[in-house]
């Protein structure tokens, strides 16, 4: 019989400690219920603004890079007094600022114009 009460003492102990993983096990399942109902409600939207916010940034890097190698091409066509000229009068973020202006004029061009063909498709 002594040997029976620490038993049963550990045994309520160890139905103490379970009743933790128990609760964490709750509390995950709740979390991942609730972050599926927000995916599922917010998820479409959030999508297409990325894709826009991935056209613009897309669109703008490739602008960027052609019209450095443009100028970059006509740097050794020109005499070099007009290319010193230019750097004076030009700002040195006028290619980056404007390809973002036309980037950005563009894709929203395309989503006003085609805003149902977007939407049917997504």
């Amino acid at each position: 019989m002594p040997l029976l009460l620490p038993l049963l003492s550990m045994l309520g102990a160890v139905g103490e400690a379970m009743s933790i993983p128990a609760i964490a096990t709750f509390l995950a399942s709740l979390a991942a219920d609730i972050f599926a109902m927000l995916a599922k409600k917010f998820g479409r939207t959030l999508a297409m603004n990325a894709t826009i916010i991935l056209l613009i940034v897309t669109m703008t890097v490739a602008l960027i890079m052609t019209i450095n190698g443009m100028f970059m091409a006509l740097s050794y066509v020109v005499p070099p007094y007009l290319s010193q000229a230019m750097a004076l009068i030009v700002p040195s973020n006028l290619v980056p600022c404007m390809s973002l202006w036309f980037s950005a004029k563009t894709i929203r061009w395309a989503w006003t114009w085609h805003f149902y063909y977007i939407h049917s498709v997504a």
